[in-house]
């Protein structure tokens, strides 16, 4: 079952010390007039290099079936820290998306711009790039 929201952001600025993000967010929850004017305001945020954080790397030399031994690294994952990137103002969200803007006027945090940040994170451990373009729906 879903929640009936989602987000995509795309790549619009990268230098060699920041990456900047624009984004959308979709929400189905709301009325039919209303989510079409809600997903048409575009967000954006911006991200400092220095602020992406690298996977763990394990090591593990093993034993193959023919007796050599070989060398195995295996990435390990962790969950970003977006909130502290935001607090040391390395990762900021300069504007809100429609869908945020709605969500921050109910009282919540700005879920598809936090959503899409944390995609953002991991495919940076996953790959060792900044992806041009990620998305969810929930």
């Amino acid at each position: 079952m879903s929640l009936g929201y989602g987000g995509v952001c795309r790549k619009a600025l990268e230098d060699k010390e920041t990456v900047i993000y624009t984004y959308r967010g979709e929400n189905l929850n709301l009325p039919k007039g209303e989510e079409e004017r809600v997903e048409a305001i575009e967000g954006m945020f911006t991200i400092q290099k220095s602020a992406l954080e690298e996977p763990e790397i394990h090591e593990k030399v093993v034993k193959g079936p023919n007796g050599r031994k070989r060398l195995v690294r295996k990435k390990i994952m962790h969950f970003p820290h977006i909130d502290e990137r935001i607090e040391d103002g390395t990762v900021q969200v300069d504007e809100l998306c429609g869908v945020d803007i709605a969500f921050k006027e109910s009282g919540t945090y700005p879920r598809c711009a936090f959503i899409l940040m944390r995609k953002v994170f991991e495919r940076y451990m996953e790959d060792g790039t900044l992806p041009d373009e990620e998305r969810f729906f929930q």
